[in-house]
């Protein structure tokens, strides 16, 4: 079995580790852009930096530390990993440097930046290269079971997903495309060491380089991470999870359905002016028409059909708020 991440010495299997908490993990970052190099301060030294503008059309853009600086990919498409000179030109041990790059810092431009860092019982990112063999088991360092695995070929193809809470397990965070319960390129079995893969193209081809995204599902009390299954109902429900989040993203597994990002940073709904962004699409900030979600101290709430559509089955991650 074999992985790369950015950790170095014995896997730590503790779910929880002992003092750090989410706020060392993950942060939401909302800023301005200045279309001049700057330093972005997040609070946390990420191993993942995913950045979205939301005042125009823009892709997604994600940068992480196994593959570099500069070296984008975008979850609204399919297009190879392009190299933007001036997209995140280097990580820091609190943020990220920012080139002049439209996508990450033009004048006037509104950004997230969702940073998460690898933790035990949190989320890991694992390179590896594929080499064709059906019922792969790659190592990973997670100490539990992922809830959600999002896999990429740095040289194009679809985000395949696995979720093994929903009924059909594997998605495609690119579309809007329901949820099927086999795919002849896809994660099959996840453990707390390893995730499987086969051996189709899009997810294991010989000497092809892939990026896998980990995030953990934590059930205990203390726990930074959740993923989950929910049935609509339409009108309002509220989904408890134990804790209030500070992140939620749902897909809607049985029908035709945007993968839907709402946060505490940007603000939730009915404080926000404004509907949840979209995963697979470039679409700015919409106003109207869109995912609604609020919270409670042990919930959060759906209330609008797209994230709440009656006998439909909505997959969600959640990440719990410091």
């Amino acid at each position: 079995m074999e992985k790369q991440n950015m950790w170095t010495g014995s896997m730590m299997m503790s779910p929880q580790p002992s003092g750090p908490t989410i706020a060392d993990y993950f942060s939401a970052t909302t800023y301005a852009g200045t279309g001049a190099g700057r330093n972005l301060v997040t609070g946390i030294d990420a191993d993942l930096h995913w950045i979205k503008r939301m005042d125009v059309t823009a892709n997604h853009g994600l940068y992480d530390k196994l593959r570099g600086t500069t070296k984008a990919l975008a979850t609204n498409n399919i297009s190879a990993e392009t190299t933007l000179a001036q997209g995140v030109t280097a990580f820091l041990t609190d943020g990220a440097t920012l080139g002049t790059d439209a996508t990450v810092n033009a004048s006037g431009g509104t950004y997230i930046d969702w940073a998460f860092k690898n933790a035990p019982g949190f989320f890991e990112a694992v390179a590896y290269t594929g080499n064709g063999a059906s019922g792969r088991a790659i190592a990973h360092s997670l100490g539990v079971a992922p809830g959600l695995v999002i896999i990429r070929e740095r040289g194009g193809g679809p985000w395949l997903t696995y979720a093994p809470a929903a009924t059909n397990k594997c998605g495609v965070l690119s579309s809007n495309v329901a949820f099927t319960a086999s795919a002849t390129s896809a994660v099959t079995a996840v453990s707390s060491s390893t995730f499987t893969v086969n051996g189709g193209s899009e997810i294991n081809q010989n000497g092809q380089q892939y990026i896998a995204y980990l995030f953990a599902h934590d059930t205990g009390p203390d726990g930074m991470v959740r993923c989950g299954i929910y049935t609509g109902t339409s009108g309002t429900q509220y989904i408890d999870i134990g804790w209030q989040p500070q992140f939620v993203m749902i897909k809607g597994t049985s029908l035709t359905a945007h993968w839907y990002i709402s946060d505490a940073a940007r603000g939730f709904f009915p404080t926000a002016s404004y509907g949840a962004l979209q995963a697979n699409s470039d679409v700015a900030h919409p106003t109207s028409g869109a995912a609604r979600t609020d919270g409670t101290p042990t919930s959060f709430g759906v209330t609008t059909n797209v994230v709440n559509t009656s006998g439909a089955e909505y997959f969600y991650l959640a990440i719990r708020k410091p």
